[in-house]
Formats: structure tokens, sequence, C-alpha cells
């Protein structure tokens, strides 16, 4: 156990499970200043933010992906009943 604790130290995973793990209750001053190395490490910290209409569009494919989600759920809830 300890060589992979070791290791996720040194690549940085562990800065990252924590932050998906407890990502609203973490140490902000041991947190990011942290991660900030691994992103520089990487290059990942030039990856920048997205473009609002990127985010958009995302939204609304996710948006689309659940109304249809639902729309199946009721067809197979519909289908079980007339089963029953």
């Amino acid at each position: 156990m300890s060589w992979l604790m070791l290791r996720s130290f040194e690549d940085g995973k562990f800065w990252f499970n924590t932050l998906l793990r407890e990502a609203f209750n973490f140490d902000e001053e041991v947190m990011w200043p942290n991660l900030e190395k691994v992103l520089r490490k990487t290059n990942l910290n030039s990856v920048g933010l997205p473009e609002e209409a990127e985010v958009d569009a995302f939204v609304d494919r996710k948006l689309k992906g659940l109304h249809q989600y639902k729309l199946d759920l009721e067809l197979c809830r519909g289908s079980a009943a007339e089963v029953s």
C-alpha cells in the first residue's frame, strides 16, 4: 500500500482523487498549491477553460440525453406494467 500511496503523491493522482471525493470539504491552502504543481508538471495548466458556446452545447446535449432517458424509462415502465 505504501508504494501505491507514494506513487500517487508523485504523479499527482492523490490530489485529484482527494478533490473529487471531498470537493466541498478540503483545505484550500493545501489542495490548490499541490494541484497546481501537478498541472504545471504535466502541462495541463495550458488547457484553459472552454468557451461559453462549448459549455452551452454540452449542456444542451446532456439535457436532450436526459429527456430521452426519461422517455425510455417511461416506455420501459409501461411495458413492465403490461406484462404484470
